[in-house]
């Protein structure tokens, strides 16, 4: 990050300086309420959906590496892990090398991106929580990976067809509440809104790559009618199916 500046994430405000990394999930309310001139305020972003930890049944990644994103209230740093933690250069190195392969054109880019990212993932769990890693999961917590590993596996398998919440609790042993619960923990989203999204994901491919019309489209990705796809496609993206098609 390059310049100064004041971003209020759950009304709290952080002071935002060159060299500070932020700690966000989908469902934080975050506004940057100042910018400090004579500087432009430059961020570097990565977003990735926490369906990774998911790959390959859990075997690369440990779901616990997701705790930076929803479980920070007994950390010292909050969002924010400042310039000045002996983690952060570190950190930004591994950025950097995430950068250069997701940009470049080399072979196997997208596995060592993978690599890159469980790499920024394990330094920044080194850093809010010191000293657990490798530590086995607490009895009686309510963190329950393979239970959810389950779950989140059968909804990538077939979210496009009906999926119900009776159906995952029976899946991963779980109460339908507890399933909801955990979800959107591990999501950041709920369970409509995050099938709805890769029902629309790959809408977006259809609509790209194939000239299929929009209501067939609309049926093979799960949607009943055009007015439910519609809406969905509007909320998800902000824009309408047709803005996808390739022009003629």
């Amino acid at each position: 990050m390059e310049g100064r500046g004041v971003w209020t994430i759950r009304a709290k405000e952080y002071p935002m300086l060159r060299g500070d990394i932020f700690l966000l999930n989908n469902s934080e309310h975050r506004a940057i309420r100042t910018v400090f001139p004579p500087e432009p305020l430059v961020m570097e972003i990565v977003d990735f959906e926490p369906q990774l930890a998911w790959l390959n049944n859990g075997q690369l990644f440990d779901e616990r590496l997701l705790r930076v994103f929803f479980q920070r209230d007994n950390s010292p740093y909050g969002n924010r892990l400042p310039r000045t933690s002996p983690a952060s250069a570190e950190i930004h190195t591994v950025f950097d090398q995430l950068a250069a392969e997701l940009l470049g054109a080399n072979a196997y880019s997208m596995h060592m991106s993978i690599v890159k990212l469980l790499n920024m993932l394990v330094l920044l769990h080194r850093a809010y929580y010191p000293g657990q890693e490798g530590e086995e999961q607490p009895a009686g917590r309510e963190w329950v990976p393979g239970s959810m590993q389950a779950v989140f596996h059968f909804i990538h398998e077939h979210f496009c067809d009906s999926i119900s919440l009776e159906q995952l609790s029976e899946l991963g042993r779980l109460h339908p509440s507890s399933v909801s619960r955990l979800f959107k923990r591990y999501s950041g989203l709920g369970l409509s809104d995050y099938i709805a999204k890769l029902r629309i994901k790959r809408a977006v491919r259809y609509l790209r790559e194939t000239d299929k019309t929009v209501i067939e489209i609309a049926l093979l990705c799960g949607f009943n009618n055009n007015s439910n796809f519609y809406k969905a496609f509007r909320r998800v993206t902000g824009r309408t199916p047709g803005s996808f098609r390739s022009p003629e």
